[in-house]
């Protein structure tokens, strides 16, 4: 209200003296007419700009119905002084997203152009309503000129950083031993760990469920702000046949191997306590014993006939030592 509005025809063509389009400078047909209103025939009325308190122009259209013509095609436009209120939807994102930049220019001659700046990040700096996908926080001014006048605002556009996570490197641990993976961030809205779904910002990782093999863990983290960052790891647990004797004070031999079921041990050296276990290629537990006061030279046979070919794994550990020997059966 208050701000003139102009309309611009680019055609007009009504049945001449009877289908007539009156046209008052005003709210109302009580309003004066604009010159040479009404209009008919192919007498267009041009470009037309109220005068009136209120910006306001007022149509009147009559007919006898009897001849139809195209009629008219018309803009318009708020004239008056040549305005800009720049606005962002949204006004804040997260880096590597976007949002749309709004000129909402208003009055001056309705032919307009367009400056952005700074142009790092826009689609065009050159149009109205660029697309702005910047890395960081920052103020876009706009110019904008008619041709005649020119005039400028501001807008700022909030670009919030995701999360930094660091799960570190890739990793090979001993099929009995687990690890910590930690992606504990300041203002973390939430947290989902894949496999296994949780939502705790640490999770603990062991063999179960893999044996030897390898597994790729990813946590997917969302802050305060909607941001989110996805890294992942990957854990091998590997059964550690390269740990060697480390006081080397026992000797184990493996035969034959591979074996067609039954495999021959010997142990040559001192242990107080050897406990030996059999694990399968997942990891997992076939038998264990115990082996006590472990002197000079000792035989035993282990009988894997009953068990399914593949890869075993024989691991002796002493209080002092861990000793892996791989098993092949055929």
């Amino acid at each position: 209200e208050g701000v003139p509005l102009r309309f611009t025809f680019t055609s007009f063509e009504t049945e001449n003296i009877y289908d007539k389009l009156f046209v008052y400078n005003g709210p109302s047909t009580s309003s004066p007419e604009f010159a040479g209103s009404p209009f008919a025939g192919i007498n267009s009325p041009g470009t037309i700009t109220s005068t009136h308190a209120s910006g306001a122009i007022t149509f009147r259209f009559t007919t006898d119905q009897a001849i139809n013509k195209p009629g008219w095609v018309a803009s318009f436009l708020m004239a008056g002084a040549l305005s800009a209120s720049p606005a962002v939807t949204p006004p804040q994102i997260c880096r590597g997203d976007f949002s749309v930049l709004r000129a909402n220019v208003m009055g001056g001659s309705g032919i307009y152009t367009y400056t952005w700046s700074p142009t790092q990040g826009l689609s065009n700096p050159n149009i109205a309503n660029p697309v702005a996908s910047p890395e960081k926080t920052v103020t876009y001014t706009l110019t904008v000129s008619d041709g005649t006048t020119q005039t400028s605002g501001e807008v700022a556009l909030v670009v919030n950083q995701p999360p930094q996570i660091s799960l570190g490197a890739d990793t090979t641990i001993c099929i009995n031993n687990s690890i910590v993976l930690n992606a504990t961030v300041p203002n973390a809205a939430s947290y989902l760990w894949s496999p296994g779904g949780q939502t705790t910002p640490m999770i603990n990782v062991n063999s179960t469920g893999i044996g030897i093999g390898s597994r790729t863990y990813t946590v997917l983290v969302t802050d305060i702000n909607g941001c989110q960052t996805q890294v992942s790891r990957r854990i091998t647990f590997d059964a550690c046949t390269y740990v060697e004797d480390l006081a080397k004070s026992l000797s184990i031999e493996v035969y034959p191997n591979p074996s067609r079921g039954i495999v021959n041990v010997q142990i040559s050296g001192q242990a107080q306590d050897l406990a030996y276990t059999l694990l399968n290629h997942h990891g997992q537990e076939i038998y264990k014993g115990i082996l006590s006061n472990v002197t000079g030279a000792l035989s035993t046979q282990i009988d894997l006939s009953t068990h399914a070919r593949g890869v075993y794994y024989l691991r002796f550990n002493t209080r002092n030592e861990v000793i892996v020997r791989k098993v092949m059966v055929h």
